[in-house]
């Protein structure tokens, strides 16, 4: 039988239990623009004391003033109108979701939807959601995954490309309309919609194929009589143009820039709190925030109604309670555009090579450094650099891309896997351009010109790399 001793143990441990309010805080500093954006709109609705309006069209001075209280109480009610319709996102996801996908195809199939307008097209392009020319294939079964959704042709990037997927995908396909579709709108359905003349236009760009081809007339076996014509176009009248209208917006699921990146002169440098600049003597750069979040504000209006004095003691103290959120919530919120904005510094002053060159040029950075940096916990540092994007002169950038191990054997040489993709793609290139060159590049030989580069890595993970890169095996290179 066992013998269990009951003991006592003094043991020390040391323990960091977070208040509710920097727990709060830390949520704060983890959400993107769009999340923060639907976080003060519940705070609004909760909280009265609390005044957001961002981007306020102001009237005209000449607008009288019961005309602009009309027009307020008429786009109140508006907002006020509830959308039931169930959301263009939440449709296709359902839809992505019932698949048997990775992980990694689920990541990036959520964020091409919730790339979508309200149309149901590309707001950016949908290579920022890759990591590598290796995903391409990915990307291109995806996209063509969601644009069969329902309702089809969502994931294009314009209402031409909608309405081919759509007539592609019909039962009661036409060839003609497919053959109208397939980027030629412009040349055959300009003004005037005349179903004779459309019909010319095309027997006229046949017999121009033929003159410049020289060969039998293209498509020949495409019918375009006026009748042809005539189904060809009503069947066009039947796709949607913008298939996404008929479910209801839901903006907070868009991606958008949480910090923009600018190259400037030195002259436009102006030094407040809401910019910061990196330089490398060269080249100058102005990193900033939406500035949207200024604009939320402990209301005047309720202050006032605060210090009536023919309100109860009761009222008084919620009031002021209410009035102490809200300092909180700014207070948090500044909190936040302070600390991405000297995180940005940080990375962005150790990536300036990024900043003028480009993809290949990123140099070793990790969370750790930017958390010494800053004084924070590295934990902190994850929460704060999770769903942010960067738009910069190269396109939009996950702001967690930024962050690259070094991946050389020699400690005494920093290269980051960035560096590494670069430099094999440049040899494999240089290789190929080559004309004396009898036999393609081995992994073991494109590993020995690394190593003549200052790069070492094992031959294991030149392979990988290159297999990231979409670059095939010498044996298939020949």
């Amino acid at each position: 039988m066992a013998d269990f001793n009951s003991q006592q143990r003094q043991i020390t441990a040391q323990v960091q239990i977070l208040s509710q309010r920097q727990i709060h805080s830390l949520k704060i500093l983890s959400l993107s623009n769009a999340e923060l954006k639907n976080e003060i709109e519940k705070a609004v609705r909760e909280n009265p004391a609390i005044s957001y309006k961002p981007d306020k069209t102001r009237t005209s001075s000449k607008t009288s003033a019961s005309l602009e209280e009309a027009s307020d109480r008429n786009q109140m009610a508006l907002e006020n109108q509830m959308d039931e319709r169930e959301t263009l996102q939440h449709h296709l996801l359902d839809q992505l979701y019932s698949l048997n996908l990775t992980e990694r195809e689920i990541e990036v199939g959520e964020n091409l939807i919730y790339n979508l307008d309200k149309n149901g097209f590309n707001r950016q392009v949908t290579t920022t959601f890759i990591n590598s020319n290796s995903e391409k294939p990915m990307l291109a079964k995806l996209t063509e995954l969601i644009q069969n959704f329902e309702p089809e042709g969502c994931c294009t990037n314009n209402w031409q490309e909608s309405l081919f997927v759509q007539a592609k995908n019909s039962e009661t396909q036409n060839a003609l309309a497919l053959f109208i579709l397939d980027g030629k709108f412009e040349t055959f359905l300009q003004p005037p919609i005349d179903f004779k003349i459309i019909s010319e236009r095309i027997k006229k760009y046949y017999r121009e194929q033929k003159n410049k081809f020289g060969a039998k007339e293209p498509l020949k076996k495409i019918p375009c009589e006026i009748e042809n014509v005539m189904t060809a176009v009503n069947f066009i009248k039947s796709l949607n143009p913008h298939p996404g209208t008929n479910y209801s917006c839901d903006s907070t699921h868009y991606i958008e820039p949480d910090i923009y990146i600018k190259k400037i002169e030195p002259y436009e440098i102006k030094y407040d709190t809401s910019f910061e600049y990196v330089n490398d003597g060269k080249n100058f750069y102005r990193i900033e925030l939406p500035s949207s979040f200024q604009d939320i504000e402990i209301s005047s209006d309720y202050l006032k109604v605060k210090n009536n004095s023919s309100i109860s003691k009761e009222k008084v103290k919620a009031m002021n309670s209410d009035i102490k959120k809200a300092a909180e919530l700014i207070k948090m919120i500044q909190m936040r555009e302070s600390t991405l904005l000297k995180a940005c510094f940080f990375i962005f002053s150790r990536q300036i090579d990024f900043l003028n060159n480009g993809k290949g040029h990123l140099h070793p950075l990790r969370q750790k450094d930017v958390a010494e940096y800053l004084k924070l916990h590295e934990t902190t540092i994850s929460r704060m650099a999770n769903n942010k994007y960067v738009q910069c002169s190269y396109g939009f950038f996950k702001l967690k891309y930024f962050f690259s191990n070094s991946v050389s054997k020699d400690s005494s040489k920093n290269v980051s896997k960035d560096n590494v993709f670069s430099a094999i793609k440049s040899i494999v290139e240089n290789a190929e351009k080559n004309p004396s060159s009898q036999k393609k590049l081995s992994d073991e030989k494109i590993r020995l010109l690394l190593e003549q580069q200052g790069i070492k890595i094992a031959r294991r993970t030149v392979a990988k790399y290159r297999s990231e890169l979409e670059i095939a095996s010498s044996y298939a290179r020949k």
